[in-house]
C-alpha cells in the first residue's frame, strides 16, 4: 500500500471508527490513547457543566454555552485525522501486525464510551422525547427535552433493568410545579409494563389535593396553575383506559367536566402528578401517587422540536424552558 493510501486509511480509522485508532494503526498507541482520553474528558466535562448550568438557569443560552465544547471536539477530530494521515504518509513501510492492537483499542474505546455515556445519562443529563399530548402546551408532541438527573438524587441505573443500583443524595426535594420524568407504575399502562412518563407535580407528601369542576385545591385552597389547559379530544394514548378501576386513585369521572378527585392526602415519600392538558392526561388521579424513588429527573429545556411535514422543525420552541 502506498503512502498516500495508508494515510487515507489511517485518517478514516480515526474519523469513522474511534478517535486515535489511526495513531494505533501507525504504531503510536500512546498518542492515540492520549487523544481519545482528551476528547472523552472534554465531552464529559462539558456535559456535566451543561447539566449544572441548566439546573440553575434553564434557557437557550445554556444550550449555546455547550457550542464551544462541540467545536473543541470537532477540532480534536480534525487534528487527529490530520496527524494520522501525515504520519502514515511518512512511513517507509506499511505497518504490520497491527490488526490485533487496532481491534483491542477499538473494543476498549467503545466499551469506555458506552460506560461513560451510561453514567452521564444516570447521574447528570438525559435526553427524552414527548410522544403524547398530555403536557400541551408546555410540551408539544415531538418535543425533545433535557432532564437533570441529580437535582432530586441521581439513580445509578442498571442497563439491564429498571431497578436502580444505588441513589445519590439530591440537591433538594421535589416541589409543586416541577415537571418530572418518572417511571410510571404497571397499572398506568394497558399491558402492565412500566414506562417513562412526564407530568407536573401538583402536590407533595402531606398535602391534601382535591379536584372539583376543573379547579385544583391544595389543602383546601384553590391552586391556580398557569400551565393548565383544557382541550377536548382523545385522552393520552400512552396510558390505560379510565374504565379500569385499578387506575382510580380518588373520586369519579363526571361527563363533560373532566376527572374529579375527592380530597386525597399524599402519603410520605410520594408526589401527586397531573398533566398540564388536564382533560387528555391519565395521571395520579387514576393510578395514584408516584414514589419519589421512581423519579428519574426534572425536565429543564427543549433542545429540539419536530413539527408537521409542512413545517418539520418548530424553531421557536428550541431553547424554551419546561
Amino acid at each position: 500500500m502506498r503512502g498516500r493510501a495508508r494515510g487515507v486509511l489511517a485518517a478514516a480509522l480515526s474519523l469513522l471508527a474511534v478517535l486515535g485508532l489511526g495513531d494505533v494503526y501507525n504504531g503510536e498507541t500512546r498518542k492515540g490513547i492520549s487523544l481519545f482520553g482528551l476528547a472523552l474528558a472534554v465531552n464529559l466535562g462539558g456535559l456535566v457543566a451543561l447539566s449544572l448550568l441548566l439546573a440553575t438557569a434553564p434557557s437557550a443560552w445554556a444550550l449555546v454555552a455547550y457550542v464551544p465544547v462541540l467545536l473543541t471536539l470537532v477540532g480534536l477530530y480534525v487534528y487527529g485525522c490530520g496527524r494520522a494521515y501525515a504520519r502514515a504518509v511518512r512511513l517507509k513501510e506499511a505497518p504490520r501486525h497491527r490488526l490485533r492492537a487496532c481491534v483491542a483499542y477499538a473494543v476498549c474505546a467503545w466499551l469506555l464510551s458506552a460506560v461513560t455515556h451510561h453514567l452521564v445519562r444516570s447521574v447528570a443529563l438525559q435526553a427524552f422525547k414527548n410522544p403524547s399530548g398530555a403536557m400541551i402546551h408546555t410540551l408539544e408532541i415531538g418535543d425533545r427535552f433535557l432532564a437533570n438527573k441529580f437535582v432530586y438524587g441521581a439513580r445509578l441505573e442498571s442497563p439491564f433493568s429498571d431497578a436502580p443500583l444505588a441513589r445519590l443524595p439530591g440537591l433538594r426535594a421535589p416541589r409543586p410545579g416541577d415537571v418530572i420524568v418518572f417511571l410510571a407504575p404497571p397499572q398506568a399502562s394497558a399491558d402492565g409494563k412500566r414506562r417513562t412518563f412526564v407530568k407536573r407535580i401538583v402536590a407533595v407528601e402531606g398535602q391534601t389535593i382535591e379536584v372539583r369542576a376543573k379547579q385544583v385545591y391544595i389543602d383546601g385552597k384553590p391552586w391556580d396553575d398557569p400551565h393548565a389547559t383544557f382541550l377536548s379530544g382523545k385522552p393520552d394514548p400512552t396510558a390505560e383506559r379510565p374504565s379500569n378501576p385499578l387506575l382510580r386513585a380518588c373520586g369519579s369521572l363526571e361527563s363533560g367536566s373532566g376527572p374529579n378527585c375527592a380530597p386525597y392526602t399524599v402519603p410520605p415519600g410520594h408526589v401527586f402528578v397531573m398533566g398540564d392538558n388536564r382533560e387528555q392526561s391519565y395521571d395520579s388521579r387514576f393510578w395514584g401517587p408516584v414514589p419519589i424513588g421512581d423519579i428519574r429527573g426534572q425536565a429543564l429545556v427543549i433542545y429540539w422540536s419536530w413539527g408537521t411535514p409542512e413545517r418539520p422543525v418548530r424553531w421557536e420552541r428550541i431553547g424554551q424552558p419546561v
